[in-house]
């Protein structure tokens, strides 16, 4: 969904977050020890990730995803998917700029970036839209979530 309309609908999210809920309450050891993984689950991701949502980073759909996952698979296997993401998503990252050819300009941009941010203590979304309205750096990051996921469902970790 995210590779080809670019967003994750609200209603998926919401269904696995009804389903984590019910499956945890009813499917684990009741309420009272269900509740409080389940916020922690549900709020750790925006904790560690709302900052890099403020500066554009990251988008709400990712979190949401984040949170979604935690809330299914409790607060341990979300950090270390949180994690894994973003390990996949470096080396990732790491492969289109070495295959682009645009690593040093994109290092600079960053650099630029905290530079600026420091100075004015400003902040603008770090994925500016070119002149033709494109976002020249945008990265799908579900990708990388999804390659954790499948080690979390592999039972590499838990």
């Amino acid at each position: 969904m995210d590779l080809s309309a670019e967003k994750i609908d609200n209603l998926w999210i919401l269904t696995g977050l009804i389903l984590g809920v019910i499956e945890r309450v009813f499917g684990g050891g009741g309420i009272s020890s269900a509740i409080p993984d389940l916020l922690m689950g549900f709020f750790l991701p925006i904790v560690l990730l709302g900052s890099l949502y403020l500066f554009r980073m990251i988008g709400a759909g990712d979190i949401k995803l984040f949170c979604c996952i935690g809330v299914i698979a409790g607060w341990h296997a979300c950090l270390a998917c949180i994690l894994w993401s973003f390990l996949f998503g470096a080396v990732i990252s790491i492969y289109i700029l070495c295959t682009c050819g645009d690593l040093l300009q994109r290092l600079q941009f960053l650099s630029t970036y905290i530079q600026n941010f420091i100075l004015t203590k400003k902040r603008v979304p770090y994925i500016r839209p070119d002149r033709a309205g494109r976002e020249t750096a945008y990265f799908h990051f579900t990708v990388p979530i999804f390659m954790s996921l499948m080690l979390w469902a592999g039972g590499i970790y838990s």
